[in-house]
């Protein structure tokens, strides 16, 4: 309870989901609709965990993870 979820999600029908899921068992939730809302959102705020999506347009999540692990490593 208490932590912050980013999901990273564009089907809005599968965010409502999952953030009502989240949010039922007390996690706080940031919504990013594709990697580069999630990367540009990271750069500002921590997330205890970020779920994302693998298929998504402008970056999808496997390009997305990436880029977290690399910022991360610095």
């Amino acid at each position: 309870a208490g932590a912050i979820v980013l999901l990273v999600e564009d089907n809005p029908v599968n965010a409502i989901v999952a953030r009502t899921e989240l949010e039922q068992m007390g996690v706080r939730v940031a919504h990013a609709e594709n990697g580069l809302q999630a990367l540009d959102w990271l750069a500002s705020h921590d997330a205890d965990l970020v779920l994302m999506d693998c298929h998504m347009p402008e970056m999808n999540g496997f390009d997305a993870t990436r880029q977290i692990r690399l910022i991360e490593a610095q």
